[in-house]
């Protein structure tokens, strides 16, 4: 998907983290998960979740 700038500037992104206690599904877990938003250039929202 190729934005152009002035589309950038009006998108709202958002990359997700999740991190885990270990690489074996049948024996770790999902400890963490975060979001964050971004919208031209700015971090505009945060959400954290801790199990």
């Amino acid at each position: 998907m190729a934005l152009r700038n002035s589309d950038s500037k009006q998108t709202t992104f958002a990359f997700l983290d999740i991190d885990t206690a270990g690489g074996n599904a049948s024996h770790d877990r999902i400890t963490e998960i975060g979001i964050c938003f971004w919208r031209d250039g700015e971090d505009v929202a945060a959400i954290l979740s801790f199990f």
